[in-house]
């Protein structure tokens, strides 16, 4: 190989994991493994009744993730402990977390169209199963 070869740098695209939060991921095969359980699980949520809906989780479940969301927008919704609480809420109270954000949105920056999208998708899919 010439010299002219070795020194050129290739760029290094470092991506911080969506799983464990390492950058980069600590363990592949145990976060592709973490993800497909929460695809899983939630295809599983998704096929439920619509009459069955999960109990009201706790109010400080529900405040938390409004606080992440308005706090730090649609990039906090691939956070692993954000996608938890999202899922112990029942769809009324996602309902009603979407109407918290939108009634905060002139005051916070981060509650943008994108992440009331999102959310609404959610809300969408729990009515229509």
């Amino acid at each position: 190989m010439s010299d002219a070869c070795a020194s050129e740098a290739r760029p290094v695209l470092i991506v911080t994991c969506p799983t464990c939060g390492a950058t980069p991921c600590d363990n592949l095969t145990f976060c592709a493994a973490c993800r497909a359980a929460d695809r899983r699980a939630a295809d599983a949520r998704r096929s439920h009744s619509p009459r069955v809906d999960l109990p009201r989780a706790a109010k400080s479940t529900f405040d938390g993730c409004l606080f992440e969301l308005r706090e730090h927008g649609i990039k906090r919704l691939a956070n692993p402990s954000c996608r938890r609480r999202l899922a112990e809420l029942s769809s009324k109270q996602v309902a009603e977390l979407l109407n918290a954000l939108v009634r905060l949105r002139s005051r916070y920056p981060n509650i943008t169209d994108d992440l009331l999208f999102e959310l609404g998708e959610g809300v969408d899919a729990c009515a229509a199963a």
